[in-house]
């Protein structure tokens, strides 16, 4: 008791907390005399925590865990069970993946066996589980390369293929898989298609265009993308003539003289390849002389005359 005659009392208040799981997608009762299927549920993929509460266990009766159908699936899932209990819990031992469940058209598989009773011998009765995983869109599209590079040459023929990229996106469903294309910059020579092919729609020109840059991207329905690089090189092709500079050549030489010319206007004769991109030998000769009663002799590119 304090001087003022008051009592001084002290409360002490405990605050616990408490986390509770998340309720298992389905429920069952094991039947240990003959076995049973049951379709537990549909889950979304990334899924963690209890999947089944299995009721009915006979105290003294074992169960376990086994594969139905797909051994893999048990990569997913664990039994917590206690011999002697009446429960036990089918939990996910990591993230369920819709993906690893394509070949099983997303349904999981599994079974619960009744391993037979500890005191009377070992009866083994399958209880069989499928749960539905569903696909989420978690991927997005991947090209195979980051870079498609091709070499074409320009007489490569119009409205057909020059290369094709390709992306995959890693989801199960065609909803989520679906892959779009598109396309930067715009040009006059190729089109593009939603299947990932450029088509060459007019003629290639080497001596005017020797290559073509674009950006491609992949796009899914929910806005995921990937994007690569095109390189088109243009290999040129021997379909042109050689051509002079000028269409006249003049020379001036002493009468009744023989020699080499060194004085030709408006410059040497010599013919370039009009195909710019092949290093092709030019050679020359002449195809008539007048007057005829003069002889020319041509070592290239120089003009000698001899009378």
């Amino acid at each position: 008791m304090d001087p003022g005659g008051l009592i001084q009392t002290c409360l002490l208040v405990s605050i616990g907390a408490s986390v509770l799981s998340g309720n298992p997608i389905g429920t069952s009762t094991i039947n240990c005399n003959g076995g049973g299927n049951q379709r537990v549920g549909a889950v979304d993929e990334g899924y963690t925590g209890d999947v089944e509460l299995v009721n009915g266990i006979t105290p003294g009766q074992s169960v376990k865990l086994v594969p139905y159908f797909f051994p893999s699936h048990l990569e997913f899932l664990e039994l917590s069970f206690t011999l002697g209990e009446t429960t036990a819990t089918v939990r996910t031992k990591k993230p369920l993946d819709a993906e690893a469940l394509e070949d099983a058209d997303l349904l999981l598989h599994y079974s619960v066996m009744c391993d037979g009773n500890a005191d009377e011998g070992v009866i083994k009765h399958n209880n069989t589980r499928t749960l539905k995983v569903n696909d989420l869109n978690d991927n997005g599209p991947v090209f195979s390369k980051k870079l498609y590079s091709v070499t074409v040459s320009e007489i490569h023929p119009v409205d057909t293929e020059v290369v094709r990229v390709n992306a995959v996106d890693g989801d199960s469903t065609s909803a989520n898989n679906r892959v779009t294309y598109s396309t930067v910059p715009s040009s006059d020579y190729f089109s593009f298609n939603n299947f990932g092919a450029f088509i060459l729609t007019r003629r290639l020109n080497y001596n005017l265009v020797q290559n073509f840059s674009f950006v491609v991207t992949a796009e899914d329905k929910w806005g995921l993308v990937d994007t690569a690089n095109v390189q088109i090189n243009v290999e040129d092709f021997d379909n042109l003539n050689p051509y002079f500079s000028h269409n006249q050549y003049q020379a001036y030489i002493q009468e009744n003289e023989a020699s080499s010319i060194d004085n030709m206007q408006p410059e040497p004769i010599k013919a370039q390849d009009g195909d710019t991109g092949i290093d092709m030998t030019i050679t020359y000769s002449i195809r008539a002389v007048s007057p005829e009663k003069y002889r020319i002799t041509l070592t290239s590119p120089t003009l000698e005359f001899s009378l």
